[in-house]
């Protein structure tokens, strides 16, 4: 399966909320009719809405996210390069949201733990760790560090979600993130807990430090309150 990410801030003069109706009632009914023609690629769309997270360290960095998912490559990316760099699908972007800070991108969704209780889930991104390929990066990434995550089962138990993206270049559009991960837990106390337990400290992530890095492409988004609007 296929994720675009869409990361967002309110446009000037809406607050978060509004930005968030605004593309619950509005931009993604639009998005569900104008991409009806790619079904069945298009799977489901996903508007989020920023939640606060004291405590957690974690930036507030945007207001709201879109997601899409499809079956094939190639209808994400072409998606992507539309809503990226098409003058009508921007502007009706822009009536919600800062389409300047806009962060999108593309990749290849891997569910590693999908378990009930996933009341607030985060997304973050990341660069490849210096000396590695990407390739070797995600390649290590998928077969060996959840052994290691799940070898801390103390930090492990808090986790009620874990899923890895591999991002993609689009021919059609420069914006890449080579590495996020979507996480899962039941409340914002769980996430504080797990990322702070010794076991995450001492096994987890000297293991993520192996392969990947924060860098310039590191961002963050937590969310408890997500909107299903078209589900396949």
């Amino acid at each position: 399966m296929w994720r675009i990410t869409m990361l967002l801030q309110a446009a000037q003069g809406l607050d978060r909320e509004e930005a968030f109706q605004g593309l619950l009632a509005r931009y993604a009914k639009v998005l569900q009719s104008r991409l009806a023609q790619s079904r069945p690629q298009l799977r489901q769309i996903v508007v989020s809405c920023a939640s606060p997270t004291p405590g957690s360290g974690l930036p507030e960095q945007f207001d709201a996210g879109v997601e899409l998912y499809f079956d094939e490559e190639g209808a994400a990316g072409q998606t992507l390069a539309t809503l990226t760099q098409d003058r009508e699908w921007l502007a009706e972007l822009a009536r919600w949201c800062d389409v300047g800070s806009m962060v999108a991108w593309m990749g290849e969704c891997l569910v590693k733990l999908d378990l009930p209780g996933a009341n607030i889930r985060m997304t973050v991104t990341g660069d490849i760790a210096d000396g590695w390929t990407v390739a070797d990066a995600l390649r290590y990434w998928h077969d060996q560090h959840p052994v290691v995550a799940r070898s801390a089962a103390q930090f492990w138990r808090y986790v009620r979600r874990y899923v890895q993206i591999h991002g993609r270049h689009s021919p059609a559009t420069p914006l890449y993130r080579p590495m996020a991960a979507e996480m899962g837990f039941e409340s914002l106390q769980d996430l504080i807990t797990a990322y702070s337990h010794p076991q995450y400290l001492a096994i987890v992530r000297p293991d993520e430090m192996k392969f990947a890095k924060a860098g310039e492409l590191m961002i963050a988004f937590a969310t408890t309150r997500r909107q299903v609007v078209l589900e396949r």
